[in-house]
């Protein structure tokens, strides 16, 4: 199973009226709130499916990837070991991002799925 989840999150400044006072309020709660969503996944779907958490590189932050990566660090220190982090590096994949808005192009896709099977390929998966 692959979850992205944060980048529209973490992509802009807080502004007056959100429930955060700062960045940090914010990654506290994105990292409560992913730590209750895999525990909903982890009873629907069973402690041998492997997770894979991704997360792009940000060029105005790194809440989102600190976040991601201390979620699957708790995960993986009460035993589930088969959550695991994904990062995509935008520079070294050779994205574009020339989609709408800095989203990612077909190139771009093509890249991240690419990278995304690689991985996959190397986790001990069992069909």
């Amino acid at each position: 199973m692959v979850v992205g989840l944060g980048i529209n999150d973490f992509s802009t400044a807080l502004n007056p009226g959100e429930p955060w006072a700062d960045l940090d309020a914010l990654a506290a709660d994105y990292r409560t709130a992913y730590l209750g969503f895999l525990d909903e996944l982890r009873a629907r779907y069973g402690k041998s499916t492997s997770i894979v958490l991704t997360y792009p590189t940000m060029s105005n932050a790194t809440a989102l990837a600190d976040s991601v990566q201390q979620v699957v660090r708790q995960r993986n220190s009460q035993g589930d070991g088969r959550v695991k982090a994904l990062h995509y590096d935008n520079a070294a994949l050779g994205l574009d991002l020339l989609g709408c808005d800095w989203h990612p192009s077909l190139h771009d896709h093509k890249a991240l799925a690419g990278a995304l099977g690689s991985f996959i390929a190397g986790l001990p998966l069992r069909w």
